[in-house]
């Protein structure tokens, strides 16, 4: 199937194009070459813009606040130590369980 309408759309197009007078197919010349033009300005142009960008983007550091862990031990027992929650209350009392 798919072959037969290859078939089909191939005599269609050389029956177009030989029924086209002269002055038509250099109209279809000129545009072709237009067309091809712009495809051939597009990719430089693409190519211009991404060429100038080749080198890394640099992020300069800045310098910041960082948590960290300081372990303090409840007991020498190391059952004790399993500290499971910390809360706070209003008075800035630690509490661990």
């Amino acid at each position: 199937m798919h072959s037969i309408f290859i078939a089909e759309l191939r005599k269609l197009f050389i029956s177009y194009f030989v029924m086209v007078s002269e002055q038509q197919k250099i109209y279809m010349k000129k545009i072709s070459v237009f067309v091809l033009f712009l495809c051939l300005m597009t990719i430089g142009y693409s190519q211009q813009t991404t060429g100038s960008n080749i080198g890394p983007r640099v992020i300069e550091d800045k310098g910041f606040w960082q948590e960290y862990h300081e372990a303090y031990p409840v007991s020498d027992i190391p059952g004790e130590n399993n500290v499971r929650s910390i809360a706070v209350d209003k008075n800035l009392t630690v509490w661990i369980a």
